[in-house]
């Protein structure tokens, strides 16, 4: 409940600023461009981890479901 009254109070602070509409907008850009870069190093640590996981599978010449004897 607490988070949602401080998510509520940053809110209410954003709209009563003194930002001009052009700060709100650089602001916002800002925001959008870390949330884009963001995304992309995910997708990036991902394709390593994948790229990890099939190599350890090349070289030992089994497949993921083979079972061992």
């Amino acid at each position: 409940m607490s988070y949602l009254l401080s998510l509520l109070s940053l809110v209410s602070l954003a709209v009563e600023s003194s930002y001009t509409l052009n700060e709100k907008g650089l602001i916002v850009v800002g925001i959008g461009l870390a949330g884009v870069f963001v995304i992309l190093l995910l997708f990036f640590v991902t394709i390593i981890l994948i790229q990890k996981i099939v190599g350890v599978f090349d070289k030992t010449g089994k497949k993921p479901n083979e079972v061992k004897e």
